[in-house]
Formats: C-alpha cells, structure tokens, sequence
C-alpha cells in the first residue's frame, strides 16, 4: 500500500511527500570475520565497575572467552 500525503509550504504551494525505502541483496566486499577469543577471566586484569555488576574490558581483542556476565566498554 502506497500514501503520499499533499502538503502545503508557506507560499501556499503544493507539494507531494512520499516515504521511500531502498531494499536491496547486494553484497558488500567488506567480509566480517569471527571473533577469536583466546584471553581468560582473572579477577585482577578485569576490574568491577563500583555501581553496576559488569567488568571492565578496554579493547574487544581482551574480551575473555569463559566470562558469562555483563562486559562493559569505555
């Protein structure tokens, strides 16, 4: 279903607004690789935000692989 609502500007002329959505499968040549976590959790490299239950990590590539909760970035 198609609606194209009229609108009028300030010098009182017409004009159509119409939504438009591009759809498309075209691949992109940038390929995303899977993340490789080879770092473990240890208390002492991951510290604890004081108001929320959550660990430190300051780059993605130190994200632990065996850490279940919440990880959060600065």
């Amino acid at each position: 279903m198609f609606v194209a609502s009229s609108i009028n500007d300030e010098y009182n002329s017409k004009y159509k607004k119409i939504p438009i959505r591009w759809y498309t499968n075209i691949k992109l040549k940038r390929e995303y690789n899977d993340l490789i976590l080879s770092k473990h959790y240890t208390p002492e490299e991951y510290p604890k935000y004081d108001s929320y239950d959550a660990i430190e990590v300051s780059k993605v590539a130190d994200i632990p692989c065996d850490f279940a909760g919440v990880i959060g970035y600065q």
